[in-house]
C-alpha cells in the first residue's frame, strides 16, 4: 500500500498570520519526526500539562536514528508492525490529551470544486477499522478538531474523489488541506 502524506501548516510572523499555505508533499519519516516536537510544543503553548510519560514517547520519533532526519527511514520496507504501532499509539494520545483540554486546529477543508463532502479518520480510527467522520459541511468550509494525524478525502455521489490513504498532520490553530480530486 502506498501512502502519501502532505503537511499543511499556518504560518505566524511578529503576532500576525500569515496566509495558510501548502507545503511540499513529505515522506512518513518527516512525518514522525516532526509530528511529536511540534504537538507537544503546541500543547504546552496552550497551557495543558504534558505528562512525563507521553513526553518520552514523544521524544522516540525526534529525530532519531533512522529517522529522516539522520538520513535513512523512518521504517523499514517490510514494515516495523512495532514502532508503527508506538507512533499510532502516540498519535492518538495526543490526539486524547487534546481533545480532552480543548487544543484544536480549525481545519479550511477545499476541493477544486465546492460542494464535495469530506471524511477524516485518525491513524487508531483507520487500525480499528472505525468508520470515518463526516465533516459537517460540505467544501469550503472549516472545521475544529483536535490536533493529530489524519486520513482525509472526498466524495461525491458516495464515491472517493480523493485519496483516502493521504495523510494531513493537523497541529497548527489553523490548517488549510486541499484535496487534489480525480
Amino acid at each position: 500500500m502506498h501512502i502519501v502524506v502532505r503537511i499543511v501548516t499556518v504560518g505566524v510572523t511578529l503576532g500576525v498570520c500569515a496566509a495558510a499555505q501548502e507545503t511540499p508533499r513529505e515522506s512518513r519519516a518527516v512525518l514522525e519526526d516532526q509530528f511529536a516536537k511540534i504537538a507537544i510544543q503546541r500543547l504546552q503553548q496552550e497551557g495543558v500539562p504534558v505528562d512525563q510519560a507521553l513526553a518520552q514517547r514523544a521524544d522516540e520519533f525526534r529525530f532519531r536514528g533512522g529517522g529522516a532526519a539522520a538520513g535513512g527511514p523512518s521504517r523499514n520496507p517490510a514494515g516495523d508492525d512495532a514502532k508503527e504501532k508506538r507512533f499510532t499509539a502516540l498519535t492518538e494520545d495526543v490526539t486524547r490529551v487534546a481533545k480532552q483540554n480543548r487544543v484544536t486546529s480549525n481545519v479550511d477543508f477545499q476541493t477544486p470544486n465546492t460542494g464535495a463532502r469530506v471524511r477524516y479518520q485518525t491513524l487508531g480510527q483507520r487500525d480499528r477499522k472505525e468508520p470515518a467522520t463526516l465533516a459537517k459541511c460540505p467544501t469550503a468550509c472549516t472545521e475544529s478538531l483536535p490536533i493529530g494525524i489524519y486520513y482525509v478525502w472526498s466524495e461525491r455521489n458516495g464515491r472517493d474523489t480523493s485519496n483516502r490513504d493521504e495523510l494531513f498532520r493537523l497541529v497548527q490553530k489553523a490548517e488549510k488541506v486541499v484535496l487534489d480530486e480525480r
